[in-house]
């Protein structure tokens, strides 16, 4: 007479796949909510971290407004499409329009937070301060001077902007610059107006 471990061995995968499933079928089941909501609490705390209803998914909030809301912080491998139902080989592909947060000042200030910063110079000259670049890698931000009148001092906040301390766009003109971070400094991406053609711009 055989073993029964000789006769698993020739029974093969099929046998221990479907023993595992025959053990495991008690644990799955329908899920139905009397309330319109299932919450989960991963952690055991008795919070919620994940919210289902008929609003849509929440993550991280116990309210959900769209299909899918995440309150938190993301990590996301692989492609993004926005827009748009066609799979891009870009990791964001956009289709449509792209908004950016803005932020004003009128006095001096270290931006932080926002992708663009309008700068009111009506009144007096303004200093901005860009955030130190190895905090923030990859991130660009543009600084906008609004109005004719006075200076607008800009510094690297500890780095420099593609080799320079400072940069001021000067009373007379509106302009605007855009930065983007690395390690070691900022680097200006664009610069209007365009210096080669109009005195509104002095490295120093």
């Amino acid at each position: 007479m055989k073993s029964p471990a000789t006769m698993s061995h020739r029974r093969g995968l099929p046998f221990i796949v479907g023993l595992l499933l025959g053990l495991l079928a008690p644990l799955f089941a329908d899920v139905k909510s009397s309330t319109g909501t299932l919450s989960f609490d991963v952690n055991g705390d008795g919070q919620k971290q994940m919210v289902l209803n008929a609003n849509g998914l929440g993550i991280g909030t116990s309210s959900p407004s769209s299909n899918l809301q995440v309150s938190g912080n993301t990590l996301l491998t692989g492609t993004l499409s926005v827009g748009s139902s066609t799979a891009s080989d870009a990791n964001l592909h956009v289709s449509g329009t792209l908004a950016f947060s803005n932020d004003s000042i009128s006095d001096d200030s270290t931006l932080s937070q926002h992708s663009m910063v309008s700068v009111d110079t009506s009144t007096k000259n303004v200093a901005a301060t860009l955030p130190y670049a190895g905090n923030v890698i990859g991130r660009k931000i543009t600084v906008i001077k609004t109005h004719a009148s006075n200076n607008l001092l800009i510094t690297g906040g500890g780095n420099l902007m593609d080799d320079l301390s400072q940069l001021i766009l000067t009373t007379g003109n509106t302009g605007a610059v855009s930065f983007v971070s690395s390690e070691s400094q900022w680097h200006i991406l664009t610069l209007t107006p365009n210096i080669s053609r109009v005195q509104t711009v002095i490295y120093s």
